[in-house]
């Protein structure tokens, strides 16, 4: 249209698009449209291209040698609970790091397991598998029985005494809670507040190992207004109150340590699977 009056066919009815692109080309080179040739012929030629370079492909066989290597351990585990005493608040802050930051576990660290740290002579981009020991730990809770012996206003806390019952353990502890002296002045006759707990406990009074407990609590705690006095520098007043609604487990801390493989490289941790069972995330 832009040289003089043409046909509709070769103008606002003209289509390349739809068609094939070798018919396209054959089309526009008739019509003498330069431009869509040369687009069209190029676009074609990369389509061919694409389809003969996969034809260049040829797959071989690849030997992969599997060596017995030296490995120099550099940790071990101690049953000895010293050490945990002294545990630095670096722990921590690396826990913390993993789940809000999205920091990496540090070497002899993973998902599920601790294991022994080694190091070898390889290059580091050389991938190798070491069978080490690896300490994996776990809870083993049971639901508890509450009771609430006493609730008592302290002039800073509200203290819940209650204890935590399950077959052949009885766990007494306290709960504290600051969250109703914002309320104290309120005129509601019951207040509410929700609570969580974790923590430790011990069956009785027993010191021994065995009879340790991880203590594991929330629920809602109410109190009646008008039994607090109204001198509230008091303390150990007995007051009305009561947990209206819990969930309670005491637990017993386990670990376990296995032979497992470690797949790593020099940087990265690639698998580890326990001896005879199942791989687990890293």
């Amino acid at each position: 249209m832009a040289n003089g009056p043409a046909p509709a066919d070769k103008t606002v009815l003209l289509d390349y698009v739809t068609i094939l692109k070798a018919l396209g080309v054959r089309k526009a080179a008739r019509n003498g449209d330069g431009l869509v040739v040369c687009t069209a012929s190029a676009s074609l030629a990369l389509m061919l291209l694409v389809i003969l370079s996969t034809a260049l492909i040829a797959p071989s066989v690849l030997t992969l040698e599997a060596q017995s290597i030296p490995v120099t351990t550099q940790t071990a585990f101690v049953d000895d609970t010293a050490g945990l005493l002294d545990a630095e608040s670096l722990s921590f802050y690396e826990m913390l790091g993993n789940q809000q930051m999205n920091v990496t576990f540090p070497s002899g660290i993973a998902a599920r397991f601790s294991y022994q740290q080694f190091a070898t002579d390889f290059p580091a981009d050389t991938a190798v598998q070491v069978t080490v020991d690896g300490l994996s730990v776990d809870l083993d809770c049971k639901a508890a029985q509450l009771v609430v012996s006493g609730v008592q206003f302290d002039g800073s806390v509200v203290l819940f005494d209650v204890s935590l019952d399950v077959p052949g353990c009885s766990v007494v502890t306290s709960i504290q809670s600051t969250t109703f002296l914002p309320d104290l002045a309120s005129n509601d006759t019951d207040q509410l507040t929700y609570f969580a707990r974790f923590g430790q406990g011990s069956c009785g009074t027993s010191t021994d190992a065995h009879d340790q407990r991880v203590v594991v609590m929330f629920g809602v705690e109410a109190i009646d207004r008008k039994s607090i006095p109204d001198d509230l520098v008091l303390t150990s007043i007995p007051i009305t109150g009561a947990i209206a609604q819990s969930t309670r487990l005491l637990c017993i801390p386990t670990y376990n340590i296995s032979r497992i493989n470690i797949s790593r490289n020099g940087t990265d941790l690639l698998g580890m699977e326990p001896l005879g069972g199942a791989s687990t995330g890293v």
